[in-house]
């Protein structure tokens, strides 16, 4: 049986209980913290930190930011912060910003921003900007912008921007914007 709830207090609650299918419906604009290796699911426009290990599966809106080793699937529009080891897979236009060495699957029209050393996968129509040293592999028709020293893979459709001498770019439609880049 699923353990819904809507406040800090209540999530706590239900952690400490040892409740299995915990659901956090909050208010929007209330942040939940998850700790411990916990798994949760996330509706409405929840919003939930995620640390320690700890599992989310966010719908409709919701926002969450993933911490130290944390697992995200994000849905439905969903905004994700993915930090410090990371993994986020983002489906049906959700927004993912990876920082640290965070790993994201994207799928449907979601976007993505990589920083440091992020791993970025791309499918469908999804959109990526690669920063820092992150890596990207794209396919279907996605977009990927390469700045700094990140690298992309790319299949035949994908248009990749490329914005810096030093990214390694393999496949796809280079668009090379480095003259205007500086």
């Amino acid at each position: 049986m699923s353990t819904v709830v809507t406040t800090q207090a209540e999530l706590d609650a239900a952690i400490t209980s040892g409740a299995s299918d915990i659901i956090i419906d909050s208010p929007a604009g209330v942040w939940l913290h998850v700790r411990d290796s916990s798994s949760v699911v996330a509706l409405g426009s929840s919003s939930v930190v995620a640390w320690d290990s700890s599992s989310v599966v966010a719908w409709d809106s919701s926002s969450v930011e993933a911490w130290d080793s944390s697992r995200v699937e994000a849905r439905d529009s969903s905004s994700v912060v993915a930090r410090d080891s990371s993994s986020v897979v983002a489906r049906d236009s959700s927004r993912v910003v990876a920082l640290g060495s965070s790993s994201v699957v994207a799928l449907g029209s979601s976007s993505v921003v990589a920083w440091g050393s992020s791993r970025v996968v791309a499918w469908d129509s999804s959109s990526v900007v690669a920063w820092g040293s992150s890596s990207v592999v794209a396919w279907d028709s996605s977009r990927v912008v390469a700045w700094d020293s990140s690298s992309v893979e790319a299949g035949s459709h994908v248009a990749v921007m490329l914005h810096s001498g030093a990214a390694k770019i393999v496949g796809g439609v280079i668009i090379d914007r480095t003259e205007v880049a500086s």
